[in-house]
This record gives C-alpha cells, structure tokens and sequence, in this order.
C-alpha cells in the first residue's frame, strides 16, 4: 500500500473480537510518534513500544490467531467472489 501509517479494526474483515485492530507505522516514521502509554528509551525506535497499554485480558488477543487462521482456511479468492 505504500503508507507511513495504517490502523483499522480486526472485528469488520477478519472476524476477530471488537476491539482488536492493528496498527502499522514505517518504520523510520515510528521514533516520530509518542505511545500512548509511557514506554522505555530503548524503544524509542521499536513498534513495541505501542503495545504498552496497561492491564487487559489475554483472551482478544488469543483470538486473532484463530480468527487468521480461520481466513487463511478460506481464502482471499473466495472471499472476493462471495462479495462480488
């Protein structure tokens, strides 16, 4: 896609739980962006440090595995023809 920066929510296309998403940022546009939460000098560079989001339960993120997995089982090119 060619962007500094993507974010979107995993619910909508990829069926995982509401409230997970992704975020992507380039990486040299990542030391640019302050976390949302306090992260160490030594992330100052590192995706990672957008992880930091204090205290939440395991079980959404489990989920995101199961659910790719669940997309990869029925693949792009069904998906396409379904919704066309």
């Amino acid at each position: 896609m060619d962007c500094d920066y993507y974010g979107t929510g995993l619910h909508k296309w990829v069926l995982a739980p509401v409230g997970t998403g992704l975020l992507y940022v380039r990486k040299e546009k990542i030391g640019e962006i302050w976390p949302l939460m306090g992260a160490g000098k030594h992330l100052d560079n590192n995706i990672r440090k957008f992880e930091k989001i204090g205290t939440h339960p395991a079980s959404p993120r489990n989920a995101i595995t199961e659910a790719l997995t669940f997309q990869e089982s029925i693949g792009v090119a069904r998906k396409a023809a379904r919704f066309r």
